[in-house]
């Protein structure tokens, strides 16, 4: 069977987010992923953060109201792990979601076809101290027209 067009969204997002840089920060091919990894690999994934290496996991989607305009949504994580010896003040963290936000949402991205983002809002970041690194995750929220249409 094809990937139906929700399938396909979400693998335009993570094809878009690679090489995403800001302030230092790059998003990697091998630290994009879709779903969640193997057991053992999700399992040690929080103790294998490195500082200043971005890890994005775009996760689950859903189909809201058909009322909506947007009613295709895409939840994703970014994880930015940061040097935990220094204050922080997150510029970098804004600056890349910043860039990855105006990745997905440049229309030039998606082939004709596919379902395109619309709006990418994201909540408010949340940092998680662990020994010497700083973890600051980001929920993003990617918005896509509807697949049905």
């Amino acid at each position: 069977m094809a990937d139906s067009k929700v399938a396909k969204a979400r693998k335009r997002l993570q094809s878009l987010a690679v090489g995403v840089t800001a302030d230092g920060l790059t998003l990697a091919q091998e630290r994009i992923h879709l779903g969640d990894r193997a057991a053992a690999e999700e399992f040690a994934a929080e103790g294998a953060y490195v500082t200043g290496e971005p890890v994005l996991a775009i996760g689950s989607s859903s189909i809201g109201f058909s009322g909506s305009y947007y009613p295709l949504v895409v939840q994703a994580t970014l994880a930015v792990p940061l040097s935990g010896a220094d204050a922080q003040d997150w510029a970098n963290v804004d600056n890349l979601v910043a860039a990855l936000r105006a990745k997905w949402l440049d229309a030039n991205g998606y082939p004709s076809g596919e379902v395109k983002a619309k709006v990418c809002d994201y909540e408010a970041y949340k940092a998680d101290l662990r020994g010497d690194v700083t973890v600051v995750s980001v929920e993003l929220f990617v918005a896509l027209e509807n697949p049905d249409a």
